[in-house]
């Protein structure tokens, strides 16, 4: 069965948002971490509403290697979050979302 590991990132540090450069960088390593684990699928970059307030948000998911050990990915997300002075980076495994479409006029 299919899995996806989708990581998702939030620019805020304390009560404000991080400088444009370590919030360039912290995106480039989440996306490079995501990536080690599988075949890029999505990626979204937009606004969070949350208990940190507005915040700009990044979102990458990836179709995990069946063959692949995730015992490290904790540790690396963990790395991450104290590089960039992080609370929590949000982690999900799972299978891929279900993608409800409209009905298209005369079809059910």
């Amino acid at each position: 069965m299919t899995q996806h590991l989708t990581i998702t990132i939030g620019r805020n540090v304390g009560d404000g948002p991080m400088n444009g450069i370590a919030w360039s960088h912290f995106q480039l390593d989440a996306h490079v971490l995501a990536s080690s684990y599988g075949h890029p699928v999505y990626e979204i970059q937009g606004t969070s509403h949350s208990r940190w307030g507005h915040e700009a948000t990044l979102l990458t998911c990836v179709e995990l290697d069946p063959l692949q050990d995730l015992k490290h990915l904790r540790e690396e997300l963990a790395c991450l979050a104290q590089r960039y002075h992080q609370e929590a980076i949000a982690l999900t495994i799972g299978p891929p979302a279900e993608i409800i479409q409209q009905h298209r006029e005369g079809v059910r």
